[in-house]
């Protein structure tokens, strides 16, 4: 029971990149990050006072049955951040709190959907919220006054996005002061 209250953070447009590979070559050693036919390696930097920056593949841009996977190193060394190496192509690594630095993202292809070729086009995608609305996310109501055990509703509407373009925005929900 008390104030419920609504933030924006974004929404930012992805930088996306297009890295071509294949499915044949060596493996991914994620001690000894490298390219090759394989992995490509797409370098990223993410602005001083970013309080998250994520980095994505979807599987919805592949054949069923592609499986791409991500490590994340800081930039120019073999300390690895994190990694997504699920099954599919559906992979994201999230940084949270003081996100800032470079960043090398190697992109595998461990393999590739029926109909494919060999060769792909990776759509890769990065992106860096710095705690500030960018005026194309609102949410309504702002503030609410709630009660324990009932259901409030609030409504997120955008506008002014660039189709075809992929966004990143989160909403933050507080007690009136935290």
């Amino acid at each position: 029971t008390g104030t419920l209250t609504t933030a924006v953070d974004g929404l930012v447009a992805a930088d996306a990149r297009a890295p071509s590979v294949t499915a044949t070559g060596p493996g991914f050693d994620p001690d000894n990050p490298a390219t090759s036919a394989r992995t490509a390696k797409e370098t990223f930097t993410v602005p001083a006072g970013s309080t998250l920056a994520q980095f994505s593949t979807f599987a919805a841009d592949f054949a069923a049955g592609t499986d791409v996977d991500l490590f994340l190193y800081q930039a120019g060394t073999t300390d690895l951040v994190d990694q997504s190496a699920g099954g599919s192509a559906e992979e994201t690594i999230r940084l949270t709190d003081d996100a800032a630095g470079s960043y090398d993202l190697y992109v595998v292809l461990f393999g590739v959907g029926a109909g494919q070729g060999n060769t792909l086009t990776v759509p890769t995608f990065g992106w860096a919220l710095d705690g500030t609305a960018k005026g194309n996310l609102t949410v309504t109501p702002a503030s609410q006054p709630v009660t324990a055990g009932t259901a409030a509703s609030v409504t997120a509407a955008w506008s002014g996005l660039v189709t075809g373009s992929r966004y990143l925005g989160r909403i933050a929900y507080g007690d009136g002061t935290n």
